[in-house]
């Protein structure tokens, strides 16, 4: 319900009333696909600043990053951390732990797509820390946490996706569209 009216607001440019919904249910309301159109309407419409957008991925991740779903958010997430490291500034070495952080969070978060997250993680961590010794210190216990963690996704996904289809199919399968 709370989706529909969003989208309804939106293709009538009530972006207001689009507004005032989401202030109503996105708290009370952890269901990934509306955060997830929160999180588009505030890029697409809100044309939000990555300032705008950090804390409101944290919001999201808070509310919905343990669902099984959710590793393309923690993707997304990640990827605009990385973007806002600016290195040869004293805050570089804080904004590195952040992303590190994100990572750990992510992984052990069970969600699909945990392992391109290890493996883009592995990488990255190799580039800021160096090979060897250094990355492995860095990344700590979070190989041993990837496997556990992709057989907890692959488990919660078998139980949530016949709801997440029900779901669907009952609300229709709405989108949220610019400008329609």
């Amino acid at each position: 319900l709370w989706h529909h009216w969003v989208l309804v607001a939106v293709r009538a440019q009530q972006l207001d009333q689009a507004e005032a919904v989401f202030e109503r249910c996105l708290v009370s309301c952890r269901h990934l696909e509306l955060w997830q159109l929160y999180l588009q309407y505030m890029q697409q419409h809100k044309q939000a600043s990555r300032d705008e957008l950090l804390p409101a991925f944290e919001v999201l991740l808070n509310a919905v990053g343990a669902d099984p779903s959710s590793g393309p958010l923690w993707a997304q997430y990640t990827a605009l951390l990385r973007t806002s490291i600016e290195l040869g500034h004293p805050k570089a070495q804080m904004q590195i732990l952040d992303v590190r952080s994100v990572y750990h969070r992510a992984i052990s978060a069970a969600c699909v797509g945990v392992d391109s997250l290890f493996r883009e993680y592995e990488e990255w961590e190799g580039l800021m820390s160096g090979s060897g010794p250094a990355a492995k210190a860095a990344m700590g216990d979070v190989p041993d946490v990837l496997s556990v963690s992709s057989r907890v996704a692959r488990e919660r996904l078998n139980l949530y996706e016949p709801l997440r289809l029900a779901s669907t199919s009952a609300s229709g399968n709405l989108r949220l569209s610019r400008g329609n």
